[in-house]
């Protein structure tokens, strides 16, 4: 049941340059917490009417999950009366969307392995009407979507009630570690630490889902490079998963305790779910935990070009 909401925050750069020679850069944020743009840039920020011009767009996975070429792609958006010439590989008939044509994979610290990344560059024109020496500086955006998930897993520890008066035996504390992603996910158990007299005595996992990147997330799964008008619906909207693991474990979740799609307020939601011990605990415990909230997610930044007439 959705129960939160919230505008996402795209953030965007500004970035000119001089006639005839290559412009400067727009260097993205490199939040570095999933796909980042990390540059956007024009060959020459100053130009001619019915020049052409050449935007190239760098992305990089930053995060820790990989970004599927089956539900990722970019958006280049010129003004109207600019036309688009052609586009990089996997761009569509429109020439303004690209398709990934590979998957893009994390940085791998155990084998050895540096995050993948893509440059996609365009040739534009700008037919733009205007009086010899007449000057207009026009803004191109980059948009990128693609679909991600953050990942948070950890031991819940249980005590039985023979250990209830025995503080110095009550030492362990719930501990989770989350996936780098654009949104993080803040795990503790209710009571902490939990325990038990009897099976069928309850303990409550609360989520907290915080948007960290530079964008905007969406419901997983619903928007292509065909169809990428995000609804009102969709925006801001994560589908989250409570996962007990490992086995003989003794977590259940309830039903109807736990949601599945959750928007967020501020950038933020909470979530609380409630899972039923299933039998009765006599020695100290941990059982594993999963938490994954699945999304997709968009980011935009922005370059200008001068255009002079003649």
């Amino acid at each position: 049941m959705k129960s939160y909401f919230v505008l996402g925050i795209i953030a965007v750069l500004l970035v000119s340059g001089c006639v005839s020679q290559t412009g400067t850069p727009s260097t993205g944020s490199g939040a570095g917490y999933g796909l980042e743009i990390t540059d956007f840039s024009v060959d020459q920020s100053e130009v001619f009417s019915g020049q052409s011009v050449h935007p190239t767009l760098t992305v990089e996975n930053l995060g820790q999950d990989v970004v599927s070429k089956s539900a990722s792609f970019a958006l280049l958006i010129v003004p109207g009366d600019w036309n688009v010439i052609s586009g990089p590989a996997g761009v569509m008939a429109d020439k303004k969307v690209v398709k990934f044509t590979k998957n893009l994979d994390p940085e791998n610290t155990v084998i050895g392995t540096q995050a993948d990344s893509k440059i996609m560059t365009w040739t534009v024109k700008p037919e733009v009407d205007l009086e010899k020496g007449e000057q207009r500086t026009d803004t191109i955006f980059s948009k990128i979507y693609y679909d991600y998930e953050t990942v948070s897993k950890g031991l819940v520890w249980i005590y039985p009630e023979s250990e209830r008066t025995e503080d110095n035996k009550i030492t362990s504390t719930d501990t989770f570690t989350a996936t780098r992603g654009p949104l993080d996910i803040d795990v503790s158990i209710i009571p902490d630490p939990t325990v038990v007299e009897f099976a069928g005595e309850l303990l409550t996992v609360q989520i907290l889902i915080t948007n960290i990147g530079d964008g905007t997330p969406y419901s997983p799964g619903q928007i292509s490079a065909e169809h990428y008008s995000i609804s009102e619906d969709d925006r801001n909207n994560v589908t989250i998963n409570i996962i007990p693991k490992g086995t003989g474990t003794v977590l259940e979740k309830v039903d109807n305790s736990c949601e599945t799609d959750v928007l967020l307020v501020n950038n933020k939601a909470t979530v609380m779910c409630d899972l039923n011990i299933t039998s009765e605990v006599s020695v100290k415990q941990s059982y594993p935990l999963e938490i994954r909230v699945a999304y997709g997610y968009t980011t935009e930044e922005q370059t200008s070009v001068t255009v002079t007439g003649k």
